[in-house]
C-alpha cells in the first residue's frame, strides 16, 4: 500500500511540472549488489573460503509447487545462477591449475557436488615460444625459491630481443600474476607506476584502495608498507618484472631490499643487459643474501631456433643465423627477404634504428661519438682511437671516458690475436700479447660506420694499413671429396629424419665465444660462424680436440710422444668463393717434426708428377683431411673473418 501511495505523489508531482527524469522513465527503480555479483569478483579470495560461499541448491526455499509461473521462473533464474557459478568455477580452476593441481582438484569436486562441469582445456594450451622454453627451467626454479621467501631474478639478453615477453610467457605458464614496469631512478615513479599496473588486475573493493594511496603518495616507506599490505590482500604469488634495470641505483634499491624481506610470495626481475649483472648484483650485494639472488641469460639462438621462426621450409637457417648475429629482431626481416641470403643484406631503417638507439641507451652517448672508430678497418688501440677522434676535437680525456663505457656497456669487447675453443664450446685460452678493441656486434659496427660520409669511411679504411686477408704459411695438405654427415651434401639434410645418423637428430646448441664469432654443436656436427667483411680484420679461432689416450691397460691420458691417426671432415661454405688460399687449416704435430706445422688443404693435381698448381677447392663441398699425429691435441684453425664453417667426424685413433 505504502509502495503505491508513493506512484501516485510522484505523478502527480510530474504533472506539477516537477522534472522527475526523462519522459516515459520508470518512476521506481532500484539497483543492488547480490552476493553472486560479490562472489564472482572474489577469484583471489581464499578458495576454502571462496568454496565455502556456496550452498547446495539455488535460490532454495522458494518453491511453491501449485504456482506454476512461479516453478517456470524459478527454474530459469536457476539455470541462470548455475551457470555464472559454473564459469566463475571454471575461471577460478585455469588459474589454479597453474600455480596449485590440488587446488584445482578440490574446485572439480565442488563443481560436480553442485551438479556442474568444470574441466581442462584440453588442446587449447599454447606451447611456449621457442626463446621461452629455453629458459623455463630456471626461471621455474627462481618461481620455486619465491614461494618460500621473496627473490631477485636477473635475466638479461640484447636489447629489443623480446626479453620481457619471453619471462611474461614463462610467469603466464606457471599461473604467476605479473606486473612490467621500466625501472626509474625515483623510488616515487617507481612505486606510481608499479601501482598504476597493479590496479588493472586487483578487484573492485582492491582498486578503491589503490586509488586512494595513489591520491596521497608522499611518505616512501609508508606508502611500500600500502602496497605490501595490498599484495597480501591480494592473496596472489605476483611478479614484478623491471625492464631496464641498468637504471636502478642507490636510491632504488633500499625500496626493493625492503620487498624482498615482505611476507609474500614475490618474485622481483631485473631486465638488463649482460654487461649490467655485476652492477645489479653489487646495488643488492650488501644486504641481501647470495642465495636470494639468481641469474639466467637469454638462450643463444641456434638454426633450430630460427627454423621454428621461419615458415618457408626452404629458408637457409644457418645463414640467418649468422648474419643475424642471433639477434631476434633480424630473424623475421632476414627470413622475408624476398631475394634471400645468398648475399649480405642490409638491414632496414627500423632495425638499424634499434642498433643505434642501443648504443645511446649503453652508453649515454650519441652514437656519432662512436661513428668514425666504426669505420676502421681493423681492431684499434687506444693510442689510434686517440688519433682518430682527436680530429672531431675530442679530448685524450673524453676518448679514454667513451673507451671504458664502452667497453663496460658490451658495445665494445677486447680483442685476442686467436681463441682456442674446445669442441664443447668452451674457450680455453685467448692468445697471450696486447688485445685491442673492437665492436662486439658486426651490425652494430655497420650501422654506426653508416653515419659517416663516403670519404671519411674511405680514409678511416685505410688508416692503419689493410690487413692480411688469410694467415699465410704451412704446407699444402691433401684433401679428397668426401659425402659429410650424409650422402647429400646440402645444408638441409641434417634435419630430414631419414638422411641422417641419430646423432645429427640431437638437439643443437649454441655457444656465443665472443669477437663475433658463434659455435652450433649437434653430435659430431660443429659448426662456426661469423659475420664481417671480408677485407676487415678478424680474431684466428682454434677449435682443438685433446689426442686419444693410451690402451685400456696403460694410463687415461694422452702420450705425448705417440704417434696416432688424425681424421675429420669439413665443408667451407662462407667464403662463396674460394681461391688458392683457403681459410681453414689443421694444426698438429706431425711425427719427427721438432713443433707443430700448419696443414693447408688443398686438391692434388690427377697427375701428380706435373709441377701444376692444384685445383681450388669448391664451396658448399665435403671434403676429408686425414694424416699421422703426436703430440697432446689437434687443432681446425679458422681464419675469416667472413666464416660459416662446418666440421665432423672428427677421429684422432692411437
Amino acid at each position: 500500500m505504502a509502495l503505491q501511495n508513493l506512484r501516485v505523489e510522484l505523478s502527480n508531482l510530474r504533472r506539477m511540472g516537477v522534472d522527475l527524469g526523462p519522459s516515459r522513465a520508470p518512476l521506481l527503480s532500484a539497483q543492488a549488489t547480490t552476493d553472486l555479483d560479490a562472489w564472482e569478483q572474489q577469484l583471489d579470495q581464499d578458495l576454502s573460503t571462496w568454496l565455502g560461499s556456496l550452498g547446495e541448491r539455488v535460490l532454495d526455499g522458494l518453491d511453491e509447487p501449485g504456482n506454476a509461473g512461479l516453478t517456470l521462473w524459478l527454474g530459469q533464474q536457476r539455470q541462470e545462477i548455475a551457470d555464472r557459478i559454473e564459469a566463475a568455477l571454471q575461471r577460478r580452476f585455469d588459474i589454479e591449475s597453474g600455480r596449485a593441481p590440488s587446488n584445482a582438484a578440490l574446485i572439480q569436486t565442488r563443481a560436480a557436488q553442485l551438479g556442474l562441469n568444470v574441466t581442462g582445456r584440453a588442446g587449447t594450451e599454447r606451447a611456449l615460444p621457442w626463446t621461452a622454453a629455453a629458459v623455463a627451467a630456471p626461471i621455474q626454479m627462481a618461481l620455486s625459491l619465491a614461494q618460500r621467501q621473496p627473490h631477485l631474478l636477473i635475466y638479461t639478453g640484447r636489447h629489443a630481443s623480446g626479453r620481457q615477453d619471453t619471462v611474461s610467457a614463462v610467469l603466464t605458464d606457471a599461473g604467476w600474476r605479473h606486473l612490467a614496469v621500466t625501472a626509474s631512478r625515483s623510488p616515487r615513479h617507481l612505486l606510481a607506476s608499479l601501482l598504476l599496473q597493479l590496479r588493472l588486475q586487483l578487484p573492485p573493493d582492491l582498486q578503491e584502495q589503490t586509488d586512494a594511496l595513489l591520491g596521497s603518495l608522499g611518505n616512501d616507506e609508508y606508502d611500500q608498507l600500502k602496497l605490501c599490505q595490498l599484495l597480501m590482500r591480494w592473496r596472489n604469488p605476483v611478479a614484478l618484472i623491471l625492464t631496464g634495470a641498468e637504471a636502478l641505483n642507490a636510491e632504488t634499491a633500499p625500496m626493493l631490499e625492503f620487498m624482498l624481506n615482505w611476507p609474500l610470495q614475490l618474485l622481483i626481475v631485473a631486465v638488463a643487459r649482460p654487461s649490467a649483472e655485476g652492477s645489479i648484483r653489487q646495488l643488492f650485494g650488501q644486504h641481501v643474501g647470495i642465495g636470494r639472488v639468481s641469474s639466467v641469460p637469454a638462450a643463444e639462438l641456434s638454426s633450430d631456433a630460427v627454423a621454428s621462426m621461419c615458415s618457408a621450409p626452404d629458408a637457409n637457417h644457418l645463414e640467418i643465423l649468422r648474419q643475424s648475429e642471433g639477434w631476434l629482431p633480424a630473424i623475421p626481416f632476414l627470413a622475408a627477404e624476398a631475394s634471400g641470403v645468398s648475399r649480405r643484406v642490409r638491414f632496414s631503417p627500423p632495425l638499424l634504428h634499434l642498433l643505434l638507439s642501443d648504443v645511446h641507451a649503453a652508453t649515454g652517448h650519441e652514437p656519432r661519438h662512436y661513428a668514425r672508430l666504426a669505420g676502421l678497418s681493423r681492431p684499434f688501440t687506444e693510442p689510434q682511437a686517440v688519433q682518430i677522434l682527436a680530429e672531431d676535437g675530442v679530448t685524450a680525456a673524453e676518448i679514454r671516458t667513451l673507451l671504458r663505457i664502452g667497453l663496460r656497456s658490451g658495445i665494445l669487447e677486447r680483442v685476442p690475436a686467436q681463441l682456442t675453443v674446445a669442441a664443447s664450446g668452451v674457450i680455453v685460452r685467448a692468445l697471450d700479447g696486447e688485445q685491442p678493441l673492437d665492436f662486439s656486434s658486426e651490425q652494430q659496427r655497420a650501422a654506426l660506420a653508416g653515419l659517416l660520409d663516403g670519404e671519411v669511411r674511405r680514409r678511416l679504411r685505410t688508416a692503419f694499413g689493410i690487413p692480411i686477408r688469410y694467415a699465410p704459411g704451412g704446407q699444402l695438405w691433401p684433401v679428397r671429396i668426401s659425402s659429410g654427415p650424409c650422402a647429400t651434401p646440402t645444408g638441409a639434410c641434417i634435419q630430414e629424419s631419414g638422411a641422417a645418423p641419430d646423432s645429427l637428430l640431437e638437439p643443437e646448441s649454441a655457444h656465443l665465444l665472443g669477437c663475433g664469432f658463434r659455435l652450433l654443436q649437434r653430435g659430431p656436427l660443429l659448426t662456426l660462424m661469423r659475420l664481417g667483411l671480408s677485407d676487415r680484420a678478424a680474431p684466428t679461432v682454434a677449435l682443438t680436440f685433446p689426442a686419444p689416450s693410451g690402451p685400456p691397460d696403460g694410463p687415461e691420458h694422452s702420450i705425448p710422444d705417440a704417434v696416432w691417426r688424425w681424421s675429420l671432415d669439413f665443408r667451407i661454405s662462407v667464403p662463396r668463393e674460394l681461391g688458392s688460399e683457403v681459410p681453414v687449416a689443421v694444426r698438429v704435430h706431425l711425427p719427427g717434426q721438432s713443433g707443430p706445422d700448419l696443414l693447408r688443404p688443398g686438391l692434388l693435381s690427377d697427375d701428380q708428377s706435373r709441377a701444376a698448381p692444384p685445383p681450388p677447392l669448391q664451396a658448399g663441398q665435403w671434403y676429408r683431411m686425414e694424416g699421422p699425429g703426436s703430440g697432446s691435441s689437434l687443432e681446425f684453425i679458422c681464419t675469416a673473418p667472413d666464416l660459416l664453417v662446418q666440421v665432423t667426424d672428427v677421429q684422432l685413433t692411437c
